[in-house]
């Protein structure tokens, strides 16, 4: 599985609005192989995104989730990618019995370029497939990328719920 760790943000192609993105990008169910890509990827999402935020201890505790046979039956049966020219570059799940929305991490080498709002409009469409009319998603605090793509929707404490129509 390629995993691109370090890709220089220069080195991607710009969209009109200057936003940095690859020139293909699928999303598509994660298999059951693919459970420590995903850990990589929630791993440096969490050290890019929570220092100065969380301790350091704190950090440590959360980056330190193993690939259980639990977490792997979780993959296979929930999560999704997005990867750009091969490489896995984003993780999102939804549940959609509960409708609970979860893991939705980019790598900090693609943070900032859409993939979070792409992964989420596809976990969207997957919900509304399946007849669920209201989502829920739990971001951490500092999450400012989560913050924007549900400026508009309806909070509640640490959770974000809103309901969904066809488009």
């Amino acid at each position: 599985m390629a995993f691109e760790r370090d890709a220089p943000k220069a080195a991607r192609p710009s969209t009109s609005l200057g936003i940095k993105m690859s020139k293909v990008m699928a999303i598509r169910k994660a298999r059951k192989d693919e459970a420590q890509v995903i850990l990589e990827i929630r791993n440096a999402a969490i050290g890019c995104q929570c220092i100065g935020h969380y301790s350091p201890v704190d950090i440590e505790i959360w980056a330190s989730v193993e690939a259980t046979k639990q977490f792997i039956e979780v993959v296979e049966n929930s999560f999704y990618l997005a990867s750009m020219d091969g490489c896995v570059v984003g993780t999102g799940m939804v549940n959609l019995e509960s409708g609970k929305v979860d893991a939705i991490f980019v790598h900090p080498s693609h943070m900032r370029t859409g993939i979070g709002r792409q992964i989420m409009l596809y976990l969207e469409k997957l919900a509304l497939d399946a007849g669920l009319t209201q989502l829920s998603l739990e971001s951490t605090l500092n999450n400012k990328g989560a913050a924007s793509l549900f400026l508009k929707k309806q909070q509640r404490g640490r959770f974000t719920f809103y309901t969904l129509s066809p488009a």
